[in-house]
């Protein structure tokens, strides 16, 4: 009787030093991007800038305006640059849109602090317009076809977690008067996973990080454009 072939599982997954580093990468991201942007922007904007909740509409507003605006155009900009220095450029986006956060802060309840708050969200949405095809793409790259999926559940797992993480710190950092620490630790965090994406860059392959042709035998996904996840 043949043996029996063992399936791959997430043993193989998490032996992926590389893939593990993305995965690292995309808490340490989305920890102190989007999950502060659901959670801590709104409690800072109404509690530290003093601004209405009907004025804090029209930052979502502009948040959303540009993303609709901006999407196809950067997503064609990102076609055969590399992946990795466009996930640090988007995570950069997100520490300065936080800084401008902050500075809305120093002049409450003014038109200036409205003025910070929505730049602060156009910056952040452009970051989102870089990441949000990027990622999947990239993971979807680096994950052998057999286990694809396992590699994509194992991405939406460090999704959960940052969510879960993201309103913890801003909930006790800003509810205990420590805004200016709040700002300063993920705008600190955003820049570590921007230098851990430079990093991450030297453990792919060019066709993995974008910047070999679609057609290369070692990459899976375009960009924006990932295959579904079939795994097991």
């Amino acid at each position: 009787m043949a043996p029996v072939e063992r399936q791959a599982g997430y043993r193989e997954v998490f032996a992926d030093r590389a893939f593990v580093r993305l995965l690292l990468l995309g808490l340490v991201a989305i920890t102190c991007g989007y999950a502060q942007f659901e959670a801590g922007f709104t409690a800072f904007a109404t509690q530290q800038a003093d601004i209405s909740p009907r004025t804090l509409t029209l930052t979502f507003a502009a948040n959303t305006a540009v993303i609709v605006a901006a999407q196809m155009l950067v997503v064609k900009r990102l076609h055969g640059r590399s992946r990795t220095a466009a996930v640090a450029v988007a995570t950069l986006a997100w520490g300065a849109s936080w800084l401008l956060t902050g500075a809305a802060g120093l002049d409450p309840g003014t038109s200036l602090a409205v003025s910070l708050l929505v730049a602060s969200t156009m910056v952040f949405a452009l970051g989102e317009t870089i990441w949000a095809p990027i990622i999947p793409a990239l993971v979807n790259d680096m994950a052998p076809a057999e286990i694809r999926g396992r590699y994509n559940a194992a991405h939406s797992v460090t999704w959960s977690v940052a969510l879960i993480i993201g309103p913890v710190i801003a909930g006790g950092l800003i509810g205990a008067g420590l805004a200016a620490a709040w700002i300063g630790l993920i705008s600190t965090g955003c820049l570590v996973a921007a230098l851990m994406a430079v990093r991450l860059r030297a453990q792919l392959t060019p066709a993995q990080d974008g910047r070999s042709p679609i057609g290369a035998q070692d990459s899976r996904a375009d960009v924006g454009v990932a295959e579904p996840a079939v795994g097991r």
